[in-house]
C-alpha cells in the first residue's frame, strides 16, 4: 500500500480553506501524480481535486475526474454525487438522474443510498417530459399563453421556450412580451446563442423597456437597440469603455431621454462626461457608473452636483487621485435615498440635509470633518483605507441619536474614533451588526454597549478577524436574545465554550457560520446541530476537512 503524503495533503487543504484555489489545484495534482499505482488512485484526494475544479468553473475537468471516481470504487457514493452536482451545474439534469439512478444500483452503504434518493427526487421535480413541455407550448391560444408568460419573469420565461420546439414561432408572434433583454444571465444566453443581438436589434417592431447587455455587445448593435428604445427606462451595460469609445457611447445614451435606470459601472466617465450625461437625462433617477480624473475636477465644474430627482447614485473610483468634495457633490440631492461612493472623501462629512437617504455605503481613504448622517438612516456600510488624526471630537451628546439605523457594518482598518461616534449616535434598535478588521480597543467599546443592553433588538451579528475571547461570546449572548444568525471569521483559535454559551442562552438562534481558524471540538458543533441549528463549519485543519466530506 504506498504511503499516504499527509502532509502535502494538508498544505493543499489550507490552500483550498483559504480561497486559493488554484494553488490547491497544482498541490492536489502534484499528489495524484506521484502516486505509484494510477488505476486506483485515492479517492479523497480525487475528490478534493473535483472541489476545486467545481470553484474555478473547469466542469469538463472536474467530470472527468468523477467519472474515474466511480471507475475504482463503484461502491463509494463520492463519485456518484459529484458527477450529478457538476451535470446540475451544466443543466443537464436528465444526465444527472441517470447518474444518480447508477449510483442507488451500485453503493450499499444505507446513509449513501439516502442522500442519492434525495438527490434523484430533487432532479425528477425540475424535469418534464419534452411531449409535455411541447404541448404547453403550442396547444394554448397565443393570447392565453401570452397571458401566462406576462405574469414570469424574464428568465423564467426564457427557461420555458428554451426547452420547446417551436419556440421561434412563440418569439416572433409575441413581441410585446419581449420588454425586457437580458442577454447575460445563463438561463437566457441558452436561447439567445440561437439568434444573435443584431437579428434582436433589426426587428423594427420591437420596442424595449429594459436592456441588460453583456461586454461583448458591438457597438452598432447597441446603437440600434437604443433607437428601438423609445420607452427605454433600464439600462445595464457591462462595457468596459476604452477612452476613445467614450466619445462614441456617451452621446448614444445623452439622445436616450426616456431612461430612468442607468448602469455601466464597469466603463469610468470623467466628471465632465459623467454630469452632462445626467443632466441631458431628464428622468434620470439612479445611476451606477465608475469615475476617474484630476483631483480638483469636480470643483472646476459648475453642474458638478446631483440633482434632487436623483434617488440612486453609485459612483466606483478608477485608482487614482480622485476625491470627493461632500459639500458640494451632495448639496442639492434632497431626494437621495441611496448613496454608494468609493474614493477619497474630503471636508466635512454633514449629509444631515438629505432628508430621504435611507442606505449609504462608503469606502474611503481619509476624512477631514466628523460624520453626521440624517436622522431617518437605515443602513450604514463604512470601509476605511486608513487611520486619520482625530484629536479633538467634540461632545456628541447634544447631536439626534439614529434611531432608524436597523443595519450596521464597519470595517478595514477604521479609525477608532469614527467607529466610537457613531455607534455612540445610534438608537437601540440595531438588528444586524457586522464588524471587520476593526481594533481591539473599539471591540471592547462594543462589547461595554451590548453588556449595557443597547443591543437587544440585535438578530444578525457578523465578527470577523477580531481577537474575540470566548467570555466575550458568552457576554453577547446573555444580552442580545433575539441573535437567530450568526457568522464568526477570527484568525486566532478559540474553543468551544463561549460558543456553548451563545447556543444555550440564545433560543432564536438558528443560523451559524464558522470560517477560517476556528479550533472547535466537534462535540459542541454536533451538540449545536442537535439543538436545530444550521451550522456551516469551514476549518482549515485536516480534521475539519475529514468531518465535512464524511457529511
Amino acid at each position: 500500500m504506498p504511503r499516504y503524503p499527509t502532509e502535502q495533503l494538508n498544505r493543499a487543504q489550507i490552500l483550498y480553506g483559504k480561497g486559493d484555489y488554484t494553488s490547491a489545484l497544482t498541490a492536489f495534482t502534484t499528489i495524484l501524480e506521484k502516486w505509484p499505482d494510477k488505476k486506483n488512485l485515492p479517492l479523497h484526494v480525487l475528490d478534493h481535486r473535483v472541489a476545486t475544479l467545481i470553484k474555478l468553473s473547469r466542469y469538463e475537468e472536474a467530470l472527468k475526474d468523477a467519472k474515474r471516481m466511480i471507475k475504482t470504487d463503484k461502491t463509494v457514493s463520492s463519485g456518484y454525487l459529484r458527477a450529478g452536482q457538476i451535470l446540475r451545474k451544466q443543466e443537464q439534469d436528465k444526465k444527472a438522474l441517470q447518474i444518480y439512478e447508477l449510483g442507488l444500483s451500485s453503493v450499499t452503504d444505507p446513509l449513501a443510498i439516502k442522500i442519492l434518493r434525495e438527490q434523484s427526487a430533487e432532479v425528477k421535480k425540475n424535469i418534464v417530459p419534452d411531449k409535455a413541455k411541447d404541448w404547453l407550448m403550442t396547444a394554448l391560444p397565443f393570447e392565453v399563453l401570452e397571458m401566462i408568460m406576462d405574469m414570469l419573469e424574464f428568465w423564467e420565461m426564457i427557461r420555458l421556450l428554451r426547452v420547446c420546439r417551436t419556440w421561434n414561432t412563440i418569439l416572433t408572434g409575441m413581441p410585446r412580451l419581449w420588454r425586457n433583454l437580458d442577454a447575460v444571465t445563463p438561463a437566457c444566453k441558452k436561447i439567445i446563442k440561437h439568434k444573435t443581438l443584431e437579428v434582436y436589434a433589426n426587428r423594427s417592431r420591437w420596442a424595449f423597456t429594459g436592456l441588460n447587455l453583456p461586454s461583448q455587445v458591438a457597438f452598432g448593435t447597441l446603437r440600434m437597440l437604443l433607437a428601438k428604445g423609445r420607452s427605454l427606462e433600464i439600462l445595464k451595460l457591462r462595457i468596459r469603455m476604452t477612452l476613445e469609445e467614450r466619445s462614441r457611447y456617451v452621446p448614444i445614451l445623452m439622445d436616450t431621454k426616456s431612461l430612468r435606470h442607468l448602469d455601466i459601472r464597469h466603463s469610468y466617465l470623467r466628471f465632465t462626461q459623467l454630469f452632462e450625461l445626467i443632466h441631458a437625462l431628464p428622468s434620470l433617477v439612479s445611476i451606477a457608473v465608475g469615475v476617474e480624473g484630476r483631483k480638483n475636477d469636480l470643483l472646476e465644474l459648475s453642474n458638478g452636483r446631483i440633482p434632487a430627482r436623483m434617488r440612486v447614485v453609485k459612483f466606483w473610483r478608477n485608482p487614482g487621485g480622485l476625491a470627493y468634495h461632500l459639500g458640494d457633490l451632495l448639496a442639492d440631492a434632497t431626494g437621495l435615498e441611496n448613496l454608494f461612493l468609493t474614493g477619497v472623501v474630503e471636508g466635512k462629512m454633514d449629509i444631515r440635509h438629505l432628508g430621504q437617504l435611507r442606505v449609504i455605503h462608503l469606502e474611503y481613504e481619509a476624512v477631514t470633518g466628523l460624520m453626521r448622517f440624517p436622522a431617518c438612516i437605515e443602513k450604514i456600510s463604512l470601509a476605511c483605507g486608513r487611520e486619520s488624526d482625530y484629536r479633538s471630537i467634540p461632545d456628541l451628546s447634544e447631536n439626534d441619536r439614529l434611531w432608524n439605523l436597523r443595519d450596521l457594518k464597519i470595517g478595514i482598518a477604521l479609525a477608532s474614533n469614527i467607529s466610537w461616534e457613531l455607534l455612540h449616535e445610534c438608537g437601540d434598535n440595531i438588528q444586524d451588526l457586522e464588524l471587520q478588521n476593526i481594533s481591539r480597543r473599539t471591540f471592547e467599546y462594543v462589547m461595554d454597549r451590548i453588556s449595557r443592553g443597547k443591543f437587544l433588538a440585535l438578530e444578525k451579528l457578523s465578527l470577523c478577524n477580531l481577537d474575540v475571547k470566548d467570555e466575550e461570546l458568552g457576554v453577547v449572548a446573555l444580552n442580545c436574545p433575539q441573535l437567530h444568525t450568526c457568522k464568526l471569521a477570527f484568525e486566532r483559535y478559540i474553543t468551544g465554550s463561549g460558543l456553548r454559551q451563545m447556543i444555550e442562552r440564545c433560543p432564536h438562534l438558528k443560523h451559524l457560520s464558522l470560517t477560517n481558524n476556528l479550533e472547535i471540538t466537534f462535540d459542541v458543533v454536533d451538540w449545536a446541530k442537535s439543538q436545530g441549528i444550521t451550522v456551516r463549519y469551514i476549518s482549515s485543519t485536516d480534521v475539519a476537512l475529514r468531518r465535512i466530506k464524511s457529511q
